[in-house]
């Protein structure tokens, strides 16, 4: 049971690989492709890209916005950007939230690539503290006050994010398996953008 795997960025073919199954951030969220799965064509969202190669274990990647296409046992992804753990340096993601703060006088001027890196920064940092907090609760750790570092609470209010609002997503996917991270990402994602837009970057009332 395989099928070829081909990632394609307009820098390179990021990825050429026989595989055994390929999960993907999609529109509604995470995307399992298998062994002869329904031909289809549907778009590709910001987030983290998870394959198993025959001849190996598990990989991931963080790509950025593009499309998938799945006909037979051919599974070709078009993205703007496919990053590796090795090629987002802990520089990009300090920059990347001071960028979020910036967002609303910025993003109109970037250029596709630059969106798509910056999308893809934060979606990366996003992901690791959510995965880091899954272990942490399943450490012993589940109350919300001083679960999280001050680094980890400054980052949060820079997308807008309430820690209590973290630590239930977390203690929900810890006891239940939901959502998936590729939905948190999509939420964080949505909730960023309205705290930029629409609040300003200021909370209304409470405390983080």
């Amino acid at each position: 049971m395989s099928m070829e795997f081909k990632v394609i960025t307009p820098d390179e073919v990021a990825v050429t690989a026989t595989v055994e199954y390929v999960y993907l951030p999609g529109s509604l969220g995470e995307m399992g492709v298998l062994e002869h799965h329904t031909a289809l064509i549907t778009s590709l969202e910001p987030g983290e890209l998870r394959y198993k190669p025959m001849d190996g274990p598990e990989e991931s990647m963080v790509v950025g916005t593009g499309f998938v296409q799945v006909n037979g046992n051919q599974v070709l992804m078009v993205t703007d950007l496919a990053l590796n753990s090795s090629q987002i340096d802990e520089g990009s993601v300090e920059r990347a939230i001071q960028e979020a703060q910036e967002v609303l006088k910025t993003r109109s001027e970037m250029s596709r690539e630059e969106q798509a890196r910056f999308e893809a920064n934060l979606t990366k940092q996003i992901y690791d503290l959510f995965r880091e907090a899954v272990g942490r609760y399943h450490e012993g750790h589940r109350n919300v006050d001083g679960f999280f570092t001050d680094q980890e609470i400054i980052f949060l209010s820079s997308i807008g994010c309430r820690t209590r609002e973290l630590f239930d997503f977390v203690e929900t996917y810890a006891r239940t398996g939901e959502p998936s991270p590729t939905t948190v990402l999509l939420m964080a994602a949505a909730r960023r953008d309205f705290f930029l837009t629409v609040q300003h970057g200021q909370f209304y009332q409470g405390n983080l």
